[in-house]
Parts: structure tokens; sequence; C-alpha cells
């Protein structure tokens, strides 16, 4: 911490409203006592003590301030407006120490015994100089806690503009994200729509007789219908699709497509299955109730291809409706280019 002048003579001067020129030290006797204190409320402060007409007063060259005091018997008592304070002497040596509204002041003191009157000037300029000084450094650092303070100002400004820069790209942001769910409401709207108009198709394509015994019309529907259902979930599904669909998905992983011939390939072959009521197929009952191809060997050939897709897949049963068993007791399986159905 560096050294500071004269705070406690600012205290008494503010209390007393009274300062006095460096030639009234021309009024003290031919000696004076001086003392000379440190403390972190005063910083460096000089006293000189001595009489005036008979009174005793102490003289602060820093400040040229002159208050009467009076003499204890371990030192000097000086009373002001705002406190009072003491300068006593203990076997550690001078001690100044006072209270003030501003809180209690201490410093450590050095005697410095008597000083004379004559050589008093050359100590108020020493002090002069010495408070001139310490005044330039005060000043420079108070300059460069105003240059702090501007740094902090501009960096507190740069904050505050990325704040509400940062403001401004979220409510940008917000008022996107508010456009994209409005365009999502109107897109869901819109494929509800269309939902609904492809179910009447549907509901058209089941009333009509070219579904009966039609697999590609048949696989058409099942794949709208799966569509329509992604569209718009609150449509009420038939339910025969939804016990078959899963069955048709487990017999296409089945189906060895790969050991067919070019023209088995583009057979189509209806099976027929009874089945258990645990959902498993009856093995012995698997025949074939239609096809269409191009030869009897590729028919042949399509019908083993699916006879055993069914065999194999309902080892471990189908994925049906158990309490439904009166609406699979038979199934009529179709597998051809356009994939498997089951109805």
């Amino acid at each position: 911490m560096g050294r500071r002048l004269g705070i406690a003579t600012a205290i008494v001067a503010a209390a007393l409203g009274t300062t006095v020129v460096a030639d009234t030290l021309s009024e003290f006797k031919s000696s004076l006592t001086g003392f000379y204190c440190v403390g972190d409320e005063i910083g460096v402060e000089a006293f000189l003590f001595g009489e005036i007409s008979g009174e005793l007063r102490v003289f602060v060259p820093a400040s040229g301030l002159d208050i009467a005091v009076e003499e204890t018997s371990s030192g000097f008592r000086i009373v002001f407006a705002e406190g009072v304070a003491f300068l006593t002497e203990n076997d550690d040596g001078w001690l100044f120490h006072a209270s003030t509204e501003r809180g209690p002041i201490q410093a450590t003191c050095q005697h410095l015994g008597e000083v004379p009157a004559s050589i008093a000037d050359s100590i108020v300029t020493t002090f002069e100089e010495f408070s001139t000084s310490e005044i330039e450094s005060i000043e420079l650092r108070l300059n460069e806690a105003l240059n702090d303070r501007e740094q902090v100002q501009s960096q507190l400004k740069n904050s505050l503009e990325k704040i509400k820069s940062f403001e401004l790209e979220r409510d940008a942001t917000t008022k996107a994200l508010k456009l994209t769910i409005s365009d999502q409401e109107a897109t869901i709207a819109e494929a509800r729509q269309v939902a609904s108009r492809m179910k009447l198709i549907l509901d058209e394509i089941d009333e009509s007789e070219t579904l009966a015994g039609n697999a590609l019309l048949k696989s058409i529907r099942s794949k709208l219908l799966v569509l329509a259902m992604e569209l718009d979930p609150s449509i009420e599904v038939p339910i025969e699709f939804i016990g078959y669909q899963p069955v048709a998905s487990q017999l296409s992983m089945c189906w060895n497509v790969g050991s067919l011939s070019t023209d088995a390939l583009r057979t189509t072959v209806k099976l027929e299955v009874e089945m258990y009521s645990n959902t498993m197929p009856r093995p012995g009952t698997v025949h074939m109730i239609g096809s269409s191809g191009s030869n009897e060997s590729a028919t042949l050939q399509a019908f083993e291809a699916a006879r055993r897709a069914i065999i194999r897949c309902g080892v471990g049963g189908f994925d049906l409706p158990e309490d439904q068993y009166e609406r699979w007791e038979k199934l009529i399986v179709t597998f051809g280019p356009e994939g498997v159905f089951v109805e």
C-alpha cells in the first residue's frame, strides 16, 4: 500500500473548518516537540507541539492546521468537532489513536525530540514537497482507475450488445419455429384430407367385385391402407387387415425367392392352409387352389417355395389374434411378383 498524507488532517479540517498559514510557526516559542506518525488510515503525518500566547497547540505541517490541545500525564489530548484524538506514550513508543464518526484511526509515532523553530520552515517545505509528490501519485492512480473504469464500461457495453444480438437471434429463431409448427400443422391437416379421400377409394374397392381373386389389386389396397394410416392414425382399419398384414410380412421373410427360376419368379400361386388355434399351420393341409404361370414346371417350383415358407414361418406360430380364431381358421395366401398377400 502506498503512503498517504493528510487523511487524519482532512478529517480534522472537515470538523473544524480552520486552517492557518505556515508563518504560524513564527508565533511558537523557540522550540517545538515533534512527532512523525505512520498508519493505514492517516498514511504519513507530522505533528509539532508548542505554545502560543501561553496556550499549548499542535501544528500539522502537511496542511497547516493549528489546533488547541491538552497535555495529559501520558501525552496529549486533541479535541475537535468530529471526535477526540490522543497521542500517548507506552512501553512500545508513541501511539496516535482517534475516535471519529467515520471510525477509529490508529498510527504508530516516532518522537523527534525538540525541534528548533528556526528549522520548522524547512520541515514544512519537506512535507509540502512530499505531499506534492504523493498527490501526483494519487492522481496517477486515480487516472489509472478511471481508465480501468472506462475499459469495464466498454466491456459491459460489448456484453450488452452481444446479449441484445442474442435476443434478436432468439426472437428470430422462435418466430421461424412458430412458422415451422404452423406449416407442420397445415401439412398434417392436408395429409388427413388426403387420407380421408384415400379411405373413400379403398371403401369403393372393398365393395367392388373386381377385388375378388385379384392379388395385385389386394396388394395395392393393402399398401394404400398402410399409407392412409401413416397420414392419419385416426383412420379405422378393418380387423382382417390388422390381423393378416403381420402374417404377410412374416411369410415374405421366409419366402426364398433366390431358389426360383426366372419363370417361377413370374408365376403367381394361391395356397390354402388350415390353422391350429395356437396360430400354427397344419402342414398336411397346405395345397394350391390357383395359379398363373408360363409352364407347369415353373408353377410347381413356385408352389414348393411358397409351401416351405408357410411351414417354416409357422413353426413358431403366426402373429394372429388368438381370440378371433373363427376368422383365420383357414388362410388363403398368394405368392407372386407383387409380393405376399393373406386373406
